[in-house]
């Protein structure tokens, strides 16, 4: 018998089936569909969610249509379930700040569900924060990050067969370091390689479309990211964007040609100063590089493998 849960801003899942232990090997196919990588989750062993792979972020967060499809799951629309819930544990606020709650929820400031259990195959995974992704122009129902696969050994991303295989035998040769970046708004891992022969660092994005480069690269600095945070980051800077581009990327072993983005000025507004240094002096891996290759994420001794 399987029970809801709901609390002020969360939905809990309970199963009655006991998990498989996470350490266990297993490929788990998913689909690529306008650029993107599809990969089948599992709210309830039941109805089957196709969540974009995102390698940045934190969790994962739902569409309009992966939103409608839980609040089928539940019997009840989520937001209705989710306002009914916040007015009996605040039973004095006013509609001014039940409406800004629901704002918050739906806009995406805040986790729309945290689900207590949920499946990528046969793994499970728990207690992971799901956002609203309002106005999406991604497919499928949502998207899920990395981060969810955080606790496992490695993940391999087989784009030569289109399958995600967790907890896979750790490649021997031919890696190198794999950094990640933590900090607030940014949740992501990055490598170093060359770009046209110049060393830079490079942010790894799956549910990129695009290979993203930067335009004005002067020297082979490598910031750390401390120091970037220190730098000045205000000034009317600006974007403008030149596709059809070519750029000689270096990724381990791998030297190849890219069609890139690239952009004429090193500083990308953004309100966040966070996000405006991270795409100031990172480039960007997009799913292009993930074609007919495989790249295994090894978390336990944050290495990247490229075959």
């Amino acid at each position: 018998m399987r029970k809801l849960f709901v609390t002020i801003f969360c939905v809990f899942l309970i199963i009655d089936c006991f998990p498989q232990k996470n350490s266990d090997y297993e490929r788990i196919p998913f689909e690529i569909q306008d650029g993107y990588i599809l990969l089948p989750v599992n709210f309830s062993k039941k109805a089957k969610f196709n969540l974009v792979f995102d390698s940045t972020g934190q969790g994962g967060c739902l569409s309009r249509q992966g939103i409608s499809k839980l609040s089928g799951e539940i019997g009840q629309n989520l937001y209705e379930l989710l306002r009914n819930n916040y007015i009996q544990k605040n039973p004095n606020a006013t509609s001014g700040q039940v409406e800004a709650e629901m704002t918050a929820l739906k806009i995406g400031k805040k986790s729309l569900v945290r689900l207590n259990v949920f499946w990528c195959g046969n793994h499970s995974f728990y207690d992971e924060p799901f956002f609203a992704l309002q106005n999406s122009i991604l497919p499928g129902d949502g998207c899920i990050t990395i981060d969810v696969f955080r606790n496992e050994k490695n993940i391999v991303v087989d784009c030569k067969n289109n399958v995600l295989e967790i907890n896979a035998p750790t490649c021997q040769k031919g890696g190198i370091k794999l950094y990640k970046l933590d900090e607030g708004a940014i949740n992501a891992y990055y490598v170093l390689g060359e770009l046209d022969g110049i060393k830079q660092p490079f942010i790894i994005a799956t549910a990129s479309f695009a290979m993203i480069v930067r335009e004005n690269i002067k020297d082979s600095t490598v910031y750390d990211y401390n120091d970037i945070k220190k730098m000045s980051l205000s000034g009317n800077s600006y974007t403008e964007y030149y596709t059809g581009q070519m750029a000689k990327i270096k990724i381990c072993d791998f030297e190849q040609n890219y069609t890139v983005f690239r952009y004429n000025d090193v500083a990308i507004k953004h309100k966040d100063k966070e996000i405006f240094a991270a795409s100031s002096f990172f480039n960007i891996l997009g799913l292009p590089f993930f074609e007919d290759k495989c790249v295994q994420f090894d978390f336990e001794n944050m290495m990247l493998y490229v075959w």
